[in-house]
């Protein structure tokens, strides 16, 4: 079931400090921690592979530290669940492209979440994904977004990032169209989404 910007922002507004290290700190992870003849040898798949895999295991230590939050995994699925007073959301990890759109193989289950259709093994009424866009030259992270999928399309994307560099770079990033909300130190600002906004809010794919 689709969500609005607006409560997905209030249910999640108390995690976003978390969220946003769970993707920042899972990419800076694999820069770290990977041996650099092994990066020299990783294709973009097998990097995005590797840091999907530090984002899950950061995902782990956030769903410990919090109440109300855990890691669901079915089949090459894992997902972190949210409790909140708008239901329960679960949010994939994910590499995304510019328009806020992750790739996968298109499974019946990856279909399923994208459209919106409840999973009985994840058990949520909502379904968003987090994760990191890289720049032009692919080797660093340009924003990280929380995104609201439908279909195939975006029903809406945010980014999510600390105060202090919105502040600093607020006048690059200002769009007529977006709407900025604070909580607990992070910034989430809503982009506007132009193109095949009208199908996305209709649910159509």
């Amino acid at each position: 079931m689709l969500i609005s910007f607006e409560e997905a922002h209030s249910a999640l507004s108390d995690h976003f400090p978390r969220l946003w290290s769970v993707v920042d700190g899972g990419w800076r992870d694999y820069e770290v921690k990977m041996p650099a003849d092994v990066k020299a040898l990783a294709s973009a798949r097998s990097r995005a592979s590797l840091v999907h895999d530090f984002m899950i295991k950061r995902a782990h230590d956030m769903a410990d530290a919090c109440n109300g939050v855990k890691v669901v995994k079915h089949r090459l699925m894992s997902a972190l669940v949210f409790q909140s007073a708008h239901g329960f959301i679960a949010m994939r990890l994910k590499k995304l492209d510019e328009d806020g759109v992750s790739r996968n193989n298109p499974t019946k289950q990856v279909l399923d979440f994208k459209n919106q259709i409840e999973i009985p093994a994840i058990a949520a009424h909502h379904h968003l994904e987090i994760g990191y866009i890289l720049n032009k030259p692919q080797d660093s992270i340009s924003s990280i977004e929380l995104v609201c999928p439908s279909g195939n399309k975006v029903y809406w994307m945010a980014e999510v990032t600390p105060a202090v560099v919105s502040e600093n770079l607020f006048n690059l990033w200002e769009h007529r169209g977006e709407e900025e909300q604070q909580s607990t130190g992070f910034t989430v600002k809503r982009r506007r989404i132009d193109a095949d906004e009208n199908d996305a809010e209709n649910g159509t794919n």
